[in-house]
């Protein structure tokens, strides 16, 4: 008698296989999608970490004037950063700070560390501020804010 060599798979195996490995997509994708994200809200407080850093920097080096409280570093017309309404994009404003600004010395030193600054998360949109704070004491705080009203992030000496 002959003997049949079965090789392979036959077609319920595949699409019982197949069935399985869409389930699986299906309960996974939203979970991978949220550790994306948190990823990229992380990746945003490094950048505001980034930006305490360098300006606690800068206020070593050339003093922030007692004059300034609070001060718009992002989603501003006259911030320190620029964001594009198409992607999000954050750049850092030529214009700032202004020629007549006696602390000149200070945003120079925070340009040169911010060259490459960026945001990465979703929830970044026209609305989002970064802003720098200083108090009497001269002592800086960093806070970052997604919607302009509510403190996501927030650095303080």
């Amino acid at each position: 008698m002959k003997k049949m060599n079965n090789k392979g798979f036959s077609l319920v195996e595949l699409i019982v296989v197949i069935a399985i490995m869409a389930i699986l997509a299906v309960t996974l994708a939203p979970r991978l999608s949220q550790y994306v994200e948190k990823s990229r809200k992380a990746s945003d407080q490094e950048a505001v970490n980034t930006i305490f850093t360098a300006a606690k920097l800068a206020n070593v080096e050339s003093p922030l004037g007692k004059s300034v409280d609070a001060i718009d570093l992002g989603g501003g017309t006259d911030a320190l950063f620029n964001i594009s309404d198409d992607d999000k994009d954050w750049t850092l404003n030529p214009n700032f700070p202004p020629e007549d600004d006696e602390d000149k010395k200070f945003w120079d030193l925070m340009m040169e560390v911010l060259s490459d600054f960026e945001l990465k998360s979703n929830e970044v949109g026209d609305n989002t501020q970064i802003t720098l704070e200083t108090d009497d004491k001269g002592k800086v705080t960093v806070i970052l804010s997604y919607d302009g009203s509510s403190e996501d992030y927030k650095l303080s000496e």
